[in-house]
């Protein structure tokens, strides 16, 4: 299980990524959501992104950017979530934030079928 105080990003602040940060925060992690457009960003932060269905009614703020290049260090977990046209780029933008060895790359999915397994997404 990753640690509560990795530095978890997820990119792409759309229905999967969006609510994917949402819930990752309500389980108790603190993830940067990096956002398109800085309007996305600050209504991710206030009001907070709001989700209705299945888990009920949540309303969770997430800490967010509106660039990759705005990410500060190395981040143990990334999660790409962007549109297709939008994924070469951002996986780009990304290199310089992955943890060379000491945390997952975008493409390791091993961390995720367990979260899913716990009910966690």
């Amino acid at each position: 299980m990753i640690s509560k105080d990795a530095k978890i990003t997820v990119v792409g602040a759309g229905a999967i990524g969006g609510i994917t940060a949402a819930f990752i925060k309500k389980a108790g992690w603190d993830p940067l959501l990096v956002c398109k457009h800085q309007e996305t960003a600050d209504l991710s932060t206030a009001p907070g992104i709001h989700i209705t269905g299945i888990k009920g009614d949540h309303t969770i703020s997430l800490k967010a950017v509106n660039n990759i290049s705005d990410l500060s260090g190395h981040q143990d977990l990334i999660l790409l979530a962007t549109k297709a046209y939008d994924c070469l780029e951002a996986a780009k933008a990304l290199l310089p934030s992955r943890s060379h060895g000491r945390g997952r790359s975008h493409a390791d999915t091993r961390g995720t079928r367990r979260w899913w397994k716990t009910g966690l997404l």
